[in-house]
């Protein structure tokens, strides 16, 4: 249906102890446009996992991929 949202989330199951760690993230379409993008940084902590949710709404009708890349001290794990 048209105006929907995209919901959609990420995990890591295994930070790296006071590394920079980093999502980034984008939403595309079936035609390869990104229609989002952002990204999500933050320091590995002793808590094994990170949760992390985005939500896009206003979407017109159609597929749409989500895909993250994750790395850890600006090297692409």
């Amino acid at each position: 249906m048209e105006n929907q949202s995209f919901t959609t989330g990420m995990y890591v199951n295994c930070q790296i102890l006071n590394s920079n760690m980093m999502l980034v993230y984008w939403i595309y379409d079936a035609n390869n446009y990104t229609v989002y993008a952002g990204n999500q940084s933050w320091t590995g902590t002793t808590s094994n996992n990170s949760n992390f949710n985005w939500s896009v709404g206003g979407l017109s009708t159609g597929n749409y991929t989500f895909h993250a890349e994750l790395s850890v001290n600006g090297t692409f794990v």
